[in-house]
C-alpha cells in the first residue's frame, strides 16, 4: 500500500471533511472532473474547506476550496481503496501548475493537496492563502 492511497482514505474518511451529492455535470466526458473545479456547476468554497463525494461507480472524490477555483483530487478508476492511482483537476493557472504535476499523484502531492496525515489545515487551499498573505499582505 502507498502512503498516497493511505493519505487520500484518510482525509476521505475524515469527520470535518463533509459529504456532498455527486453532480453528474462535473464530468467532462472523460471521467475527469473539469467542471468541479470551476463554472456553473463547481461547489462553491470558501479557500480550504474540502468536500468529498462518491460518483455512481464509486469512485472517491475530494474536492478542496482555493481562491483561485476548486481543486479536485479522486480515484482514477473505481474500486480502489488504498492501492491505485489518484488524479487531480484543477484551474489552468501558474500556482497550480507550479504545485500539482498535472499526472497521478504520489505521496508528496498527496500531502501538498489535502494536509499530512489528517492535519487538513494543511492542505493546498490553506498554503495558497498563507502564500497570498506572506507575498501580498493580502
Amino acid at each position: 500500500m502507498g502512503a498516497n492511497g493511505r493519505i487520500f482514505t484518510e482525509t476521505f474518511n475524515n469527520e470535518a471533511v463533509v459529504e456532498i451529492q455527486f453532480n453528474p455535470s462535473w464530468t467532462n466526458g472523460t471521467d475527469y472532473l473539469d467542471h468541479a473545479v470551476e463554472g456553473e456547476h463547481a461547489p462553491v468554497l470558501r479557500p480550504g474547506q474540502m468536500v468529498k463525494a462518491t460518483d455512481p461507480r464509486g469512485r472517491r472524490i475530494i474536492i478542496i476550496g482555493t481562491r483561485k477555483g476548486n481543486v479536485a483530487v479522486f480515484d482514477r478508476y473505481s474500486g480502489q481503496s488504498e492501492t491505485g492511482t489518484w488524479v487531480t483537476n484543477a484551474p489552468r493557472t501558474p500556482i497550480f501548475r507550479s504545485l500539482l504535476s498535472g499526472s497521478a499523484v504520489g505521496e508528496a502531492e498527496m500531502v501538498t493537496l489535502v494536509g499530512s496525515w489528517g492535519n487538513i489545515q494543511q492542505n493546498i487551499g490553506y498554503t495558497i492563502e498563507e502564500i497570498a498573505h506572506e507575498l501580498h499582505g493580502c
